[in-house]
């Protein structure tokens, strides 16, 4: 697992996004790839009944056995805002980027500005009806805002 893909499963913890009815299953997946931490062991070692009410601290105990960021770095949205601007940057489609940050934009209770700002495109991707969004805009025109925009998060050291 590389350092974004943690980044990304520990902002899915952190925002809800990974329910604690998942915690098995996902310290199943995680063990499989060969990431065997002693608290991802104990966790997947649960019955699926008591994962949930014992697997939460055992979780947070692996994400920091496998060098995850802490919650609190977590919890305003920057560091996921400038996983997901690398990402447009680096070639991936602006429209899907901006959809998956959407989706911690929303988990995180709309507290972060930076994926707001992904959130406020993928609103008029979604928009988008015989080629042009609820603006007059085109995809194109939407995809280089998208790309203007993971710059400025990037060159303001987000």
């Amino acid at each position: 697992m590389d350092s974004e893909e943690l980044v990304l499963l520990a902002a899915r913890w952190e925002f809800g996004l990974i329910r604690p009815h998942d915690l098995h299953e996902v310290a199943g997946e995680l063990l499989e790839r060969g990431l065997d931490k002693p608290a991802l062991i104990e966790l997947f070692s649960l019955s699926k009944e008591a994962a949930p009410w014992e697997g939460p601290a055992l979780f947070d105990q692996a994400l920091r056995e496998l060098g995850a960021p802490s919650a609190a770095e977590l919890r305003d949205g920057r560091v996921v805002a400038r996983l997901m601007a690398r990402a447009i940057l680096g070639g991936e489609t602006p429209r899907e980027v901006c959809q998956q940050a959407s989706r911690y934009y929303l988990a995180s209770g709309y507290r972060s500005a930076d994926l707001g700002g992904f959130y406020a495109l993928d609103d008029e991707y979604g928009s988008l009806d015989h080629g042009l969004s609820f603006s007059g805009r085109t995809e194109q025109q939407i995809d280089e805002d998208a790309r203007t925009f993971a710059r400025d998060l990037l060159g303001a050291g987000v």
